[in-house]
């Protein structure tokens, strides 16, 4: 977590939990929670961040996932760390159905750490996020993204496909209702060179 700029101190929140943290990058480091704001934590994995931001605020921290046993075991390290159930919430569901259910919800902060980049329909949840964040509320992604337009044609990696490129990124936001949007390359620790034979053609992620 260190590697990608994660504080000593919310390294120590997660303690023996370390090993189950799958996140790209620190999305405390382009947001602060401020005392009181319910925070959404979106693909939450095991519950990582979301268990950190409840460190920083006593409104409603929610985390939602589509993995079942991911779910079932962030609930279990929430009750070991003595979470108020009341208030530290994980719900396993579709992204989309989820973000649908708490539209009415009205979160201040909305994070999601990694998991976003592989989901379908990102146009439409995009517009999903904006109805669910609060007037004045923030959304922070951590994502991959590729910065080659041919490259998931040309290469037979799962999942690769399902990335934006990073020049889409910002008017898909821009188009679900997003202001002062900021793409933030400079703390990524993950950029990778890909060669690939293919003649006449060159790429890079």
């Amino acid at each position: 977590m260190k590697a990608v700029g994660y504080y000593d101190h919310d390294i120590d929140l997660v303690e023996e939990d370390l090993t189950l943290f799958s996140g790209v990058a620190n999305p405390f480091h382009f947001v602060k929670i401020k005392p009181h704001e319910n925070v959404l934590d979106v693909g939450c994995g095991v519950g990582v961040d979301t268990l950190i931001a409840a460190q920083y605020t006593d409104g409603l921290v929610y985390g939602l996932d589509p993995c079942e046993n991911e779910v079932l075991l962030a609930r279990e390290i929430a009750k070991e760390k003595k979470c108020d159930p009341t208030r530290v919430k994980f719900c396993q569901s579709g992204i989309k159905d989820g973000l649908q259910a708490l539209k009415g919800k009205q979160f201040e902060v909305i994070i999601s750490n990694g998991s976003y980049c592989l989901f379908e329909g990102k146009e439409e949840m995009f517009g999903l996020l904006y109805e669910t964040l609060a007037p004045e509320g923030r959304l922070v992604l951590c994502k991959t993204v590729l910065k080659s337009e041919s490259l998931a044609e040309d290469l037979e990696i799962p999942g690769l496909e399902k990335l934006i490129h990073l020049d889409s990124l910002k008017p898909l936001l821009e188009g679900a209702g997003f202001k002062n949007v900021v793409i933030d390359m400079s703390s990524s620790k993950m950029k990778f060179d890909v060669e690939y034979d293919r003649p006449g053609r060159e790429g890079k992620t």
